[in-house]
């Protein structure tokens, strides 16, 4: 009989890929100096995502005087950050929208915090004056989690009472209680996911070192601080993904790193709700008091 891990690296093998376009964006947009008109051509390419893309910016929420009919000018008024929330909900909709019921996580829930993470590290780094990786952050910390789409299914078979087993958040960090009972952890399935998937170096590295950016590889340990503070500064403003939610330590490096003081978390805090509602309400054309953030056309 298999062990718990090898059930684990198996479900991995088994998930579906995703088309090579997206991950032709995503590499574009790890790049710090890409060129619009590179992104332009890459969303031509795929129908579905021009349509999306024509769709949501003539939608009523978006407020545009006249239709919009081309693929150029429907990329300059949504952004890169509407593409790529575009891109990823049109590749990954269904992951993130599933409730994760191993983490007690509602419906929608790795979505909402996702992007408040993604958010959050963006914003961090235009604090740190980085905004040649402002994209690249953005991508990653969408992507932070996605690890916890398999790790879910598997923490399902236990029991309930882990918080008090393992006493979460006090003696140990989750991704000790993931390891200590699956003999790895979201972070590292994340991480096979993204390599299975061929993600950019970028992150892949984001993606592994999220809670220990310590540990990352030098020439990515600036990258993985600021999607690391994003992380907990998505949950610090009560949106987790679950139980484990604050069951996470602010790595030291990422501190040292970004020397955020009491000021900036705070702006932090507000900015982030600000831009989150404005991208649902914008780019998904939800309410935001709607928690049907993962719509089923996306």
């Amino acid at each position: 009989m298999k062990n718990t891990l090898q059930q684990i690296t198996d479900r991995v093998s088994t998930m579906p890929s995703i088309s090579s376009n997206t991950v032709r964006i995503l590499n574009l947009i790890s790049n710090s100096d890409y060129a619009v008109k590179d992104l332009i051509k890459l969303v031509s390419l795929d129908i579905a995502l021009s349509t999306r893309c024509l769709q949501v910016v003539n939608s009523a929420s978006f407020g545009l005087g006249k239709p919009v009919t081309s693929i150029d000018r429907a990329v300059n008024f949504l952004g890169n950050r509407g593409i790529l929330g575009i891109v990823i909900k049109q590749s990954f909709g269904q992951m993130f929208s599933n409730p994760l019921k191993g983490y007690l996580c509602e419906e929608n829930g790795l979505w909402n915090h996702s992007l408040r993470t993604a958010i959050a590290s963006r914003q961090i780094a235009q604090m740190a004056n980085k905004y040649e990786v402002s994209d690249v952050v953005y991508t990653a910390g969408l992507l932070l989690d996605i690890g916890k789409v398999i790790i879910s299914e598997f923490l399902a078979n236990y029991d309930s009472d882990l918080n008090e087993k393992y006493k979460i958040g006090i003696e140990m960090d989750f991704p000790s209680v993931e390891s200590n009972i699956l003999r790895t952890n979201h972070a590292e399935v994340g991480y096979m996911l993204a390599n299975k998937w061929n993600f950019p170096d970028t992150l892949q590295a984001a993606i592994r070192f999220h809670h220990n950016p310590g540990a990352a590889p030098e020439k990515h340990k600036l990258i993985c601080a600021m999607v690391h503070f994003g992380d907990i500064m998505a949950m610090l403003g009560g949106f987790g993904t679950g139980f484990d939610s604050m069951a996470y330590r602010l790595d030291s490096t990422a501190s040292d790193i970004l020397k955020l003081n009491d000021n900036d978390i705070s702006n932090l805090y507000i900015s982030i709700e600000l831009e989150y509602e404005e991208i649902q309400k914008f780019f998904f054309n939800l309410d935001p008091e709607n928690k049907g953030a993962g719509e089923n056309d996306a």
